[in-house]
């Protein structure tokens, strides 16, 4: 879901695991209970050539300059800790 959304693209998922988190934190897409097909065909024509816009506070948390410096910083954490 994060890639999709990184990418512009809005996210319909469904109620379950950590997945509607980051739909409540970036707004960008809409969660649906379990099963409900119809709900899901619903907002898929809504957002239907719709590009996303996120709000600049969003994108970088989100972005994919951040999640490289985050794991470049994870990669010389390990690093130091086996040295």
């Amino acid at each position: 879901n994060i890639e999709a959304i990184a990418c512009g693209t809005h996210v319909v998922t469904y109620r379950t695991g950590g997945s509607s988190e980051i739909i409540e934190i970036t707004g960008a897409g809409e969660v649906v209970k379990k099963g409900d097909y119809q709900s899901v065909i619903n907002i898929a024509r809504k957002y239907k050539g719709k590009k996303l816009i996120l709000k600049r506070e969003v994108y970088k948390m989100i972005s994919h300059t951040r999640m490289v410096k985050d794991y470049i910083n994870l990669y010389q954490e390990l690093q130091s800790i086996q040295s």
